[in-house]
């Protein structure tokens, strides 16, 4: 007799278990359903972040540019500045050799700036041409 009730409760098992009872599978659906709306609620969050993201990496991209252009046009108005002082004869007073080297070495100053200027923000080759043509 104990054969049988082990062979009953084997049975009961084993049905139970199969995908003869759609009721066995129901709990198992429920929790892959909620498991799978918890990935697609991640998803949506991790897709606004990294919009964002790149939001504010263009919007910084844009500041960067727009700083290297100025800095671009202030190379040139400087240079032409040195260009002036030059000829309005700078360079002829006290000591002129030490004040061609100032100019020198502010020229030699800014052609690292320009040569450091990303594309888009270099100046115009009319700006950028000194006395020396650097």
């Amino acid at each position: 007799m104990k054969s049988r009730y082990g062979l009953g409760a084997l049975s009961v098992v084993l049905l139970a278990s199969s995908s003869a009872f759609p009721g066995a599978q129901e709990p198992q659906q429920q929790d892959l359903a909620a498991r799978v709306q918890v990935l697609e609620d991640e998803v949506k969050d991790l897709r606004q972040l990294v919009t964002s993201m790149v939001t504010m990496q263009r919007e910084s991209a844009d500041n960067t540019k727009t700083f290297f252009t100025a800095q671009a046009n202030a190379v040139g108005a400087l240079r032409s500045s040195l260009d002036t002082v030059e000829k309005e004869g700078f360079t002829a007073g006290i000591n002129p050799r030490s004040r061609e080297e100032l100019l020198s070495g502010w020229r030699t100053y800014l052609s690292t700036i320009e040569s450091a200027v990303p594309g888009d923000a270099k100046p115009k080759d009319g700006d950028k041409k000194g006395k020396d043509g650097k």
